[in-house]
C-alpha cells in the first residue's frame, strides 16, 4: 500500500493544540471512575443506565443522563486499545496525512485477529466532517466522519479506564479530554456537523451496520488526537 504522503511530527505536533490536559488526563479519569476489576480482567460487566432528565449544559448539550459505570469491550479489544504486544511497533511520530476516500480504497483483510500490517501499524490523520457521535456500550466515543463526496468512516475514542497499559494510553486520555471539553456524549446520537482533524491508528472492524461505517470497515481506532474546526 502506498500512502499519499507521510509527515514526521513530534509528539507535541497536533497534541500541542489540544486543551491543557497533559498532566491530568489519566489521573483525572482514574480518580473519577474506579471500576471494579477482578484479577486483571479488562472488562467491567455492567449495563448502561437509561437516559434521564438533563443534567449538563456545559457545551450546549441539553440532554443529560446519569453517569454510567465504565464497561469495556471484548472483540479484538487489545488491538483497538493498543494493549497488544505488537502495539509497541506503531511509530506515533510518523503520521500519514490522508483522506477518508483513500482509506476507503484499501482492501480489507478477511476476519483479522492479530494486528494487521501495514494498516494497523500506521497512524493516519484525516480532516473531515463529524456528522454524528454517541457513547457506545463498550464506553467508546463513536465518531462518524464524512467527506464532501459522501465517503464515510468511523473513529473511536476508548475510555481511558479501559486502557490500563500500552503505548497509546496517555494520548488516548488527552483525546478523550479534548472531546469532552467540546461535547457531552450520551447513548443517543448527536449531529454536530463540524469540521475536525482526527489522528488515530488504522483498524479494520467487522461491518455490522454501524452508523458511518466505511465500505471496507476501516476506522481510526484508537483516536490519538482530535482538533475541532481546524
Amino acid at each position: 500500500m502506498t500512502h499519499r504522503r507521510t509527515r514526521t511530527r513530534t509528539a507535541a505536533g497536533l497534541s500541542g493544540v489540544l486543551l491543557a490536559a497533559a498532566s491530568t488526563g489519566i489521573a483525572a479519569a482514574d480518580a473519577y471512575y474506579r471500576p471494579a476489576r477482578h484479577h486483571g480482567s479488562p472488562v467491567v460487566a455492567t449495563t448502561e443506565p437509561a437516559e434521564t432528565t438533563p443534567t449538563s449544559a456545559a457545551s450546549g448539550d441539553t440532554e443529560g443522563e446519569i453517569e454510567p459505570t465504565i464497561t469495556c469491550g471484548t472483540e479484538r479489544w487489545d488491538v483497538k486499545t493498543g494493549t497488544d504486544s505488537a502495539a509497541t511497533g506503531v511509530d506515533q511520530s510518523a503520521v500519514d496525512d490522508t483522506t477518508v476516500a483513500d482509506l476507503n480504497a484499501i482492501v480489507a483483510p478477511k476476519s483479522p485477529k492479530a494486528r494487521v500490517t501495514p494498516v494497523e501499524d500506521t497512524v493516519y490523520e484525516v480532516t473531515a466532517t463529524l456528522t454524528d457521535f454517541k457513547r457506545e456500550p463498550d464506553s467508546d466515543y463513536h465518531l462518524a466522519l464524512a467527506d464532501d463526496n459522501g465517503n464515510k468512516m468511523i473513529a473511536e475514542i476508548p475510555a481511558p479506564e479501559c486502557v490500563r497499559s500500552g503505548p497509546f494510553r496517555t494520548v488516548i486520555a488527552k483525546a478523550r479530554t479534548a472531546f469532552e471539553a467540546k461535547y457531552r456524549a450520551t447513548t443517543k446520537y448527536k449531529q454536530p456537523n463540524v469540521s475536525v482533524t482526527v489522528r488515530g491508528v488504522g483498524f479494520f472492524d467487522r461491518i455490522h451496520n454501524q452508523r458511518g461505517v466505511a465500505k471496507n470497515g476501516i476506522e481510526l481506532h484508537p483516536v490519538l488526537a482530535i482538533v475541532f474546526n481546524p
